[in-house]
């Protein structure tokens, strides 16, 4: 059952506001639908997730609509809705689109930026120091509330606004907090094991779920960052013959312990184009790599923790700078 609070907005009001879901308005794909740019009255700037079927990740019947309960359920939790890095919720649709409506008004996923030039050395690190705090925000909540595990993390799955702040809009495999146990309830999702090329491939068939899991996709984003990588397949023909080391994840430790050959412990995966960025320290670049080798140990048990990774991102020289550069700039 939805929050009665929420607003229900109609098919016809989404048509409105995306031009008919006009290809010029998409923003991009996600596990089970497709997101798009859209304005309210004319000028309000919002982001509507649509759900529907893909042909890479099945969906049984009922699914989705289990998926948009559970976000419905989620982005209302107080802890949840003030979070800067959430999405905020304007409504949703329930009669012919299972569909929400954001208030966002992104520029791009972070998996078409990874790939641009102009995505700063500073910019990455402020992102990647984000969505960290993120998780540990969701693994380590107060006392009073419960773990939230996300078991699909994607950089397809995260935008950034104007000020490369970053958003997580996906919540369809989240898991614990404020959600029924819906695994159990609806044996359909165990046949999902996360994003391809993102999810520990291992641990996922278990179906035990862990917050090492959720590090290890953090790690795979953290290389994706730095090196300038990311993994997409558009449906199951692309699988056919794949060769794993397009997998960010089996690159980066082939390519590790090729360079850790060359250069030692200062071996860094750093893409150069970002190494000529001026705010670019090379010490930063090896602790970086360092860090997201520990995110992608094979076994969970030797995994960084998550916050871990924030305290090790918050000593790195390129963010004490900036902050340092702040604070002056606020005397």
């Amino acid at each position: 059952m939805k929050p009665e609070h929420i607003k229900e907005i109609s098919l016809e009001d989404l048509k409105l506001y995306t031009c008919n879901f006009s290809n010029d308005n998409l923003i991009g794909n996600f596990q089970f639908g497709k997101v798009f740019r859209g304005k309210i009255n004319g000028d309000h700037h919002v982001t509507v997730k649509v759900w529907m079927p893909q042909t890479l990740y099945t969906c049984f019947p009922g699914d989705n609509e289990i998926r948009l309960q559970a976000e419905l359920i989620i982005l209302t939790e107080t802890r949840v809705k003030l979070h800067p890095n959430l999405p905020k919720l304007i409504g949703y649709c329930g009669q012919g689109q299972l569909a929400v409506v954001y208030d966002l008004n992104p520029i791009d996923t972070l998996q078409n930026f990874i790939l641009r030039d102009d995505f700063t050395w500073l910019q990455r690190i402020k992102v990647a120091l984000q969505l960290a705090c993120l998780l540990q925000i969701l693994h380590y909540p107060p006392p009073s509330s419960d773990q939230y595990l996300v078991r699909n993390i994607s950089p397809a799955h995260i935008v950034l606004d104007k000020d490369y702040n970053l958003v997580l809009y996906d919540f369809g495999m989240f898991t614990g907090g404020s959600l029924p146990e819906v695994d159990k309830e609806n044996p359909g999702r165990r046949h999902l094991h996360g994003c391809i090329g993102y999810i520990d491939g291992y641990l996922s068939w278990t179906d035990k779920w862990f917050p090492e899991m959720d590090v290890f996709s953090f790690g795979v984003i953290l290389i994706g960052l730095i090196a300038k990588k990311v993994f997409i397949v558009e449906d199951h023909s692309a699988l056919i013959g794949l060769d794993l080391h397009s997998l960010v994840d089996w690159w980066a430790i082939k390519e590790y312990e090729r360079r850790k050959s060359v250069s030692g412990e200062n071996a860094s995966l750093v893409h150069q184009t970002l190494e000529a960025d001026g705010d670019f320290e090379y010490a930063d670049g090896v602790e970086v790599t360092k860090l997201a080798m520990e995110c992608l140990e094979p076994s969970a048990r030797d995994r960084i923790l998550i916050d871990v990774v924030v305290e090790d991102l918050l000593k790195l020289h390129v963010v004490r700078d900036t902050f340092s550069r702040w604070a002056l700039s606020r005397l």
